[in-house]
């Protein structure tokens, strides 16, 4: 049977496969995680002062049950410690202020 037929028809639409593979990285838990990660880290370097607070990110912490994950903690001397870890359920997150 010759298949060079069925090559050819599809040949206009060798698009679709790289576009579905895109779609589902898109749509995964991991890049969402990532770019949320990445976003919040950028907004809190760009809309916070310099030289008032310090950002340091994923830090883990040891705690009687084991450990536990932070993933961005912003200090400041007036202030002290916020410490906001972002959750991906239905677009909820809990937010920690320890001082």
């Amino acid at each position: 049977m010759d298949y060079s037929i069925l090559f050819e028809a599809a040949r206009p639409l060798w698009w679709v496969l790289p576009l579905i593979v895109l779609l589902g990285v898109l749509k995964s838990r991991w890049f969402k995680g990532m770019f949320g990660e990445a976003f919040v880290k950028l907004i809190a370097k760009v809309r916070l002062p310099a030289d008032e607070y310090r950002g340091v990110h994923n830090v883990t912490l040891p705690t009687p049950d084991g450990t536990t994950q932070i993933d961005q903690d912003v200090t400041t001397r007036a202030d002290g410690l916020f410490g906001k870890t972002s959750v991906n359920k239905c677009f909820e997150s809990d937010s920690n202020i320890v001082r």
